[in-house]
C-alpha cells in the first residue's frame, strides 16, 4: 500500500527539495516561452533565503519527496508561495474510493506537524481544514454534477493506485461530456509520449487571441 505523508521540511531536506523544484519547473519548458523559464528555477541559496520568510512543506510517497510547497503567514492569512510536483506524480486526480484511511492519515500527520510548529492552532482548525480538503466522496476538487455539466475539453490520465483510484477515473470517463483519455502515460516509459500528448491537447484547445469562444 502506498504511504502518503506531508511534513515540514528542514535544512537536511534542502537538496532533495531543490531537485524537485527544478525537475518540476523544467517540465514546463514544452509549454512556456523561453523568457518565462529559468534553469535552475531555484538554487540552494535561494531555497534557504525563502526559508527565512516562509515554511517549506513536502509531500512524500513511500518516504520519497515528490512535491514541495511554501507557505507564508501574513497576519491571519496563509499564502501559498510555491507549488512544485515531480512530473511523474502530476495529473493524478485524487478522489475517494475505498481509501478514506489514506486521507485521514495524511491529515493526522499534517496536524501533528502544524500543532508542534504553531501553538496558536487547534486540533479543531486542522480537522476542519482536512474536511474541506478531503471530505468529499468523489474527486475532491469538484462534484459529479460539475463534471457532468463541464463543456471544457478535459484530458484524463487515469489513476491506478490508492490515492488516485482507478474507479474515480472511470467515473469521470462516464460523466464528462467532452473527454480525451490517455490510457498509458506513466513515466519513465511514457514520459515523452505524455509530454507530446499534453502539448497537442493544449494546442488544439487553447483559445487564440481574439477567439470569441
Amino acid at each position: 500500500m502506498i504511504q502518503l505523508t506531508i511534513r515540514s521540511l528542514v535544512a537536511a531536506d534542502r537538496d532533495p527539495a531543490v531537485n524537485v523544484i527544478n525537475a518540476a519547473a523544467r517540465w514546463y519548458g514544452d509549454f512556456l516561452p523561453p523568457e518565462d523559464l529559468h534553469d535552475p528555477e531555484m538554487t540552494a541559496a535561494q531555497w534557504e533565503d525563502e526559508a527565512r520568510r516562509l515554511a517549506w512543506y513536502g509531500g512524500f510517497v513511500d518516504g520519497v519527496l515528490v512535491g514541495v510547497m511554501g507557505l507564508e503567514r501574513a497576519r491571519d492569512a496563509a499564502l501559498l508561495r510555491h507549488a512544485y510536483i515531480l512530473p511523474a506524480h502530476q495529473h493524478h486526480g485524487i478522489g475517494l474510493h475505498e481509501n478514506r484511511d489514506t486521507w485521514d492519515e495524511a491529515v493526522a500527520g499534517f496536524a501533528k506537524t502544524m500543532l508542534e510548529r504553531d501553538p496558536t492552532l487547534t486540533e479543531d482548525v486542522i480537522r476542519k481544514f482536512g474536511h474541506n480538503m478531503f471530505g468529499g466522496d468523489f474527486v475532491f476538487s469538484v462534484s459529479r454534477d460539475f463534471v457532468r455539466r463541464c463543456p471544457t475539453p478535459l484530458l484524463l490520465q487515469p489513476g491506478s493506485d490508492k490515492p488516485h483510484p482507478a474507479e474515480t477515473s472511470a467515473e469521470i470517463a462516464r460523466l464528462a461530456p467532452n473527454l480525451e483519455i490517455q490510457k498509458d502515460w506513466r513515466a519513465p516509459t511514457h514520459l515523452a509520449e505524455s509530454i507530446q500528448w499534453v502539448a497537442d491537447f493544449l494546442g488544439r484547445h487553447t483559445p487564440k487571441m481574439g477567439d470569441a469562444r
